[in-house]
């Protein structure tokens, strides 16, 4: 290693540090300090890089375990010169001598053993470089702020906690180096679109590792050129092939079909698996109306087409849930709404299904053992004329209904019967008058069970140009106070 300072000499038995400890201490934290890529001439000169050939955390590990083993296992510690740099050399005790150097020529860290080298870090290259002068004292702590430039350009210094390395050393104890805290694991894809194609903005589904995003009829699916960014520093290959923010062309016509992937990798070499679902506006069959997923039991997404009418087993039978994404937005002009999967539903927040017709209309959901989802700001109504609303809203599971927030509009009645909760809380169930008997709000629990309940904080009932009440079974099974309305027993 270059010296910047005379080490004497001291012996074993006297009381503070030993020539040894002061070693460790100084070739461990420039090494750490430098992110595993230093240079020492001159003064001793810390390097971080980030590389996109070297998985840089790897490396450092091996290279601080085998340093901290010869430094350890020496017998005596010299200096040498090479290339005109001196260096200190650690001799073994089976006589072997060891010597970390820079090789300038080659971009490289070498240790040498005897007169045989071995490249530890190889290209240490693209950085940028602060020089590091370290004096050993009787506090024997010291800290230093590291500044680090990766491939991309970004500086990665903000934070202590993340760039501040205190080393301390006593004797009698060992040393400890905290693990390098600078590079991120982020592997996101945090914006997407296609240039002149883009219909509306992508829908990134990151708790899916998927992007969403309908292009113009025009488009060329076979020849597009994406736009996207990632995480700081996290960098996109397909099928091993490196990806260009606004250069790379692919093939996107059959994504709906055969998944394709983006495989994004962080920082500290964290990858992850985002699919691109590319739909078609005004093309039903390619997801002109948006998309739904179908989820199986192992969790693998499939998206559909939207269509009104859904039985996600008649696609086949492993497809045991279903997703009305929020991408679907505003439908309308559909007679039925009717949607069936056997582990549950969920319509995210953005949808509203409204029937534009005068005749008799259904939303209908239902499952056999899922929880049905309508999240928050979820609507169900109509727009036509002459109170045209849906004849029935009906939703049905042995599992949990959670209408939180949502609007529910229909002429007739509206029917909710679950196995285990319904969470209605903040919710509007409204009913518009009708000439037809048995205008109604139902909620039940069936089969009711112990410690189930009917939420119903904030939860407004409305019977339009109607008197009437809500019915609710159990009647004990409810909790919370409504907003406006009554319930009375069924």
């Amino acid at each position: 290693m270059a010296r910047n300072a005379r080490v004497h000499k001291r012996s074993k038995n006297r009381d503070g540090f030993t020539l040894i400890e002061i070693l460790v201490v100084m070739v461990l934290a420039v090494f750490v300090i430098g992110a595993a890529y230093s240079m020492l001439f001159s003064g001793l000169i810390v390097v971080g890089t980030q590389s996109g050939n070297v998985d840089v955390r790897n490396d450092l590990r091996n290279t601080i375990n085998t340093m901290t083993r010869d430094i350890q296992q020496s017998t005596d510690v010299s200096t040498t010169t090479i290339g005109g740099n001196e260096y200190y050399q650690f001799t073994q005790a089976n006589g072997d001598m060891i010597v970390y150097y820079y090789d300038a020529d080659r971009q490289a860290l070498i240790r040498r053993v005897n007169t045989s080298d071995q490249t530890i870090i190889d290209t240490i290259d693209g950085s940028q470089a602060s020089p590091f002068t370290m004096e050993q004292t009787d506090t024997n702590i010291f800290n230093v702020q590291v500044w680090l430039i990766n491939k991309s350009g970004f500086l990665r210094s903000a934070t202590p906690e993340q760039h501040e390395f205190e080393i301390a050393r006593r004797i009698g104890v060992g040393y400890s180096v905290p693990a390098l805290g600078d590079l991120s694991s982020a592997a996101r894809i945090l914006h997407y679109k296609f240039p002149g194609y883009t219909v509306s903005a992508a829908e990134i589904r990151d708790q899916d590792s998927m992007v969403i995003i309908q292009v113009t009829s025009g488009a060329d699916l076979e020849s597009l050129i994406a736009e996207f960014v990632l995480s700081d520093g996290a960098t996109a290959t397909i099928d091993g092939t490196p990806q260009v923010s606004g250069e790379t062309v692919n093939n996107f016509s059959n994504s709906l079909v055969v998944p394709f992937y983006y495989t994004v990798t962080a920082e500290d070499g964290t990858q992850r698996q985002w699919r691109i679902v590319v739909s078609v506006e005004d093309d039903l069959s390619q997801g002109g109306d948006g998309i739904v997923l179908y989820e199986d039991s192992d969790g693998n997404l499939q998206p559909m087409p939207f269509q009104p009418i859904i039985n996600t087993t008649d696609e086949d039978p492993n497809w045991t849930k279903l997703i009305i994404t929020s991408g679907v937005g505003t439908q309308s002009g559909y007679n039925d709404y009717e949607y069936y999967a056997p582990e549950g539903i969920t319509i995210e927040t953005g949808v509203e299904l409204i029937s534009e017709h005068s005749g008799q209309t259904s939303l209908m959901l239902t499952s056999d053992t899922g929880d049905i989802v309508i999240e928050e700001g979820v609507t169900f109504a109509s727009s036509g004329s002459s109170n045209n609303a849906r004849e029935q809203i009906y939703i049905k599971t042995l599992g949990n209904i959670d209408i939180r927030g949502v609007n529910m509009v229909a002429e007739r009645y509206i029917y909710l019967e679950a196995g285990k909760n319904i969470f209605a809380q903040n919710a509007l169930l409204r009913v518009m008058h009708n000439s037809a008997p048995n205008v109604d709000i139902f909620l039940e629990l069936y089969p009711y069970e112990d410690g189930n309940h009917i939420y119903i904080d904030n939860l407004t009932i409305d019977f339009t140009n109607v008197t009437n009440d809500a019915k609710a079974r159990p009647y004990s099974a409810l909790e919370g106070n409504l907003a406006s309305g009554s319930i009375t027993p069924f």
